[in-house]
C-alpha cells in the first residue's frame, strides 16, 4: 500500500513538473491565455457547485436529543428539512434554533406510533418536493418496568413507535427516496 501511494505521489509530482515546464516554455501571451483559461474553468466549477441540487431530509422525533442534533447539523450543511415530533413545544424549540437562511425548514406534528399520522404526512411533503435524499427514522421511546408488573399496553405503544413507526415511515417515504 505504501508503494502504491509513493507511485501516485510520483505521478502527481511529475504531472505538476510537466505543467510548470509547459508554462515556463510558453511566451508571455500564451501564459496569459493559459491563465485566463484556468480562471474561466475555476468560475465554471464554482458556478456548477452553486447550481448543485439542494438535498432534502426528513427527520422524525426532531423535538429534542438526537433528532434536534440532526436538524442542527443538516441545517448547517444547507440541507432542506422536513421534521416532525409529537410535541408542538419541543418541535418549536428545535425550529427556533435553526437558521432559515441556510435551508428551508418545515415542521409537522406527527405521532409516529400511529400509521395514519405518518401516512398523512408523507403525501403532504410529496406535494412540495419530488425527492428526498435522507430519511432519519429517529422517533423512539423507552419503557422500563419489572416484567411481572409491566403493562402490555406500554409494550404495544413502544413497539408501535420504535418498530412499526420505522416500517410505516420508510414505506410512506420510499417513493420520494427512490425518485
Amino acid at each position: 500500500a505504501l508503494q502504491g501511494r509513493h507511485t501516485d505521489l510520483s505521478e502527481a509530482l511529475s504531472d505538476e513538473m510537466l505543467r510548470r515546464h509547459s508554462l515556463a516554455s510558453m511566451d508571455k501571451g500564451s501564459r496569459a491565455m493559459a491563465a485566463a483559461a484556468a480562471k474561466d474553468r475555476k468560475k465554471k466549477e464554482i458556478s456548477r457547485s452553486a447550481q448543485a441540487k439542494v438535498e432534502t431530509a426528513v427527520i422524525t422525533g426532531a423535538g429534542d436529543g438526537i433528532g434536534r442534533a440532526l436538524a442542527l447539523n443538516l441545517n448547517a450543511r444547507g440541507i432542506n428539512i422536513y421534521m416532525c415530533d409529537i410535541s408542538p413545544e419541543r418541535l418549536a424549540e428545535t425550529e427556533a434554533l435553526l437558521n432559515s437562511s441556510l435551508s428551508s425548514v418545515s415542521t409537522a406534528i406527527v405521532d409516529c406510533g400511529k400509521r395514519e399520522s405518518i401516512e398523512k404526512w408523507a403525501p403532504e411533503i410529496a406535494t412540495e418536493v419530488t425527492t428526498v435524499e435522507f430519511l432519519f427514522n429517529n422517533a423512539g421511546v423507552g419503557y422500563a418496568s419489572e416484567f411481572r408488573n409491566a403493562d402490555l399496553d406500554n409494550f404495544e405503544w413502544l413497539m408501535n413507535i420504535n418498530y412499526w413507526g420505522v416500517v410505516w415511515s420508510t414505506k410512506a417515504f420510499l417513493p420520494l427516496l427512490e425518485a
